[in-house]
């Protein structure tokens, strides 16, 4: 468990804008009247609060002082998280112009994460792409024009290692029939790609599992999206969407995280069981793929 001044930079950081926010209101202060009477722009305020930028200590101290905050201690600890949160904003930051504010916001508290639980009606999540399903999928401009590729794949390949790491999340992923059945890439590289999808489902901290198409319409056709839940009980689920236009993180929000965590257990249930998952996988990869080279772990058709 995380304490509040815990080494869990993306919780702190979680915690720091909460009790900002909540200083300011039982101030009862609005945001212009705060960034007037310290000669900011209200943007500036409204971004601090919102988590799409980090807070310096001076800044920190000007707001704590103009909210008339005067426990010591308390403003010790609040101090101290800054510092710590500093650390979650510079983590991700050789990517900044490759990657939009908010997913860098994500993958701060995605590094962060206990358990995590992706749907994806389309394509595989990226935390589970091999480089030449992603190379594909970002080169094909998917949501957004082909720029910083190679940028995008290191920041990739960087996600990627927590699942191999000592102590790794739990991850839960839902996908649809249609993702394995996209060809993207070609045949080879969709062959490597379930080839991949069969091993790492074999892994005891992932889950994988297969919406057939025989289950008809059902509560993820809207499109993707990952909800991220933390050990610090204290810490709020991270839920994050990928559009069309652009990428959107919500914290702090449980009513807006709750339908989808409720979706996300209707997906499972109509969804095919891990191991009958795994078997279909395999079964794709074998008739639609062309594909017969043995996947660790098992034979194709094995339902182990």
């Amino acid at each position: 468990m995380t304490s509040m001044t815990g080494p869990d930079p993306m919780v702190a950081r979680h915690r720091l804008i909460r009790a900002v926010r909540r200083a300011r209101e039982e101030a009862g202060l609005t945001l212009k009247q705060v960034a007037d009477a310290l000669d900011w722009s209200e943007s500036k305020l409204i971004r601090i609060e919102k988590g799409v930028v980090g807070i310096s200590v001076t800044d920190l101290r000007a707001l704590l002082a103009y909210y008339g905050l005067r426990d010591s201690g308390h403003v010790d600890r609040l101090i101290g998280m800054a510092r710590s949160a500093r650390r979650a904003r510079t983590a991700w930051a050789e990517f900044e112009t490759a990657l939009s504010p908010d997913f860098l916001l994500f993958l701060g508290y995605e590094e962060s994460a206990a358990a995590m639980l992706h749907f994806n009606p389309l394509l595989v999540p990226g935390l589970l792409q091999v480089e030449d399903y992603s190379r594909a999928v970002l080169g094909g401009a998917y949501v957004a024009p082909a720029t910083h590729v190679d940028e995008k794949l290191r920041a990739r390949r960087r996600r990627q290692q927590r699942l191999d790491a000592p102590n790794p999340p739990q991850v839960d992923v839902v996908l649809d029939e249609a993702v394995i059945r996209r060809a993207v890439g070609g045949r080879e590289v969709m062959a490597r790609q379930l080839r991949h999808l069969a091993e790492v489902s074999d892994r005891p901290h992932v889950s994988l599992r297969v919406v057939p198409f025989s289950a008809g319409l059902h509560p993820g056709l809207g499109g993707p999206f990952v909800i991220l839940e933390f050990e610090d009980p204290a810490a709020d689920p991270v839920l994050h969407l990928e559009t069309a236009g652009a990428d959107v993180t919500l914290r702090d929000q449980p009513a807006a995280v709750e339908p989808y965590r409720e979706a996300f257990g209707r997906l499972q249930e109509l969804a095919l069981d891990p191991v009958a998952s795994r078997a279909f996988i395999l079964k794709v990869l074998d008739e639609t793929w062309g594909d017969r080279v043995p996947v660790p772990g098992g034979s194709l058709g094995s339902r182990r």
